[in-house]
């Protein structure tokens, strides 16, 4: 599952986002991806991998804690679905630019934070290598 919308302050590049993705869908053959949420603004279309995204944005909110619920891997920003996939327990990434991952990031679920005081300074390496982490 993946989330990228939140506050403006705390959104990551959707260029780096569908990199990380592809790079993840090629080494990790046996995943797909959901993208959960109200929108996005992911070039979808120029993903390699595009035939194994999904894009179910804009599902009524129950309906994605629904589908967050039996995910095997979160990866999104600081959001209500980072804090929902935590209390499922739903292994995850969370990219932390400005914000206390210590106060707003999992808790309970398996996990790795990429954090920075600039989100823009976060790189789709790093995130990569946190999910390989989790896998």
């Amino acid at each position: 599952m993946v989330h990228t919308d939140t506050k403006p302050r705390k959104i990551w590049s959707a260029d780096k986002f569908i990199r990380t993705i592809d790079k993840f869908l090629s080494v990790q053959t046996d995943y797909i991806v959901i993208i959960l949420g109200m929108h996005h603004n992911l070039p979808l279309e120029l993903a390699y991998y595009k035939n194994r995204i999904f894009d179910v944005s804009g599902i009524p909110l129950e309906l994605s804690f629904a589908l967050l619920s039996v995910a095997d891997l979160f990866l999104g920003v600081d959001s209500c679905m980072l804090h929902a996939a935590d209390l499922f327990r739903v292994p995850g990434v969370g990219i932390f630019g400005p914000t206390n991952t210590q106060k707003w990031g999992f808790r309970f679920a398996p996990h790795k934070h990429i954090t920075s005081d600039s989100i823009t300074s976060i790189t789709s390496q790093q995130v990569f290598d946190a999910l390989m982490c989790l896998c």
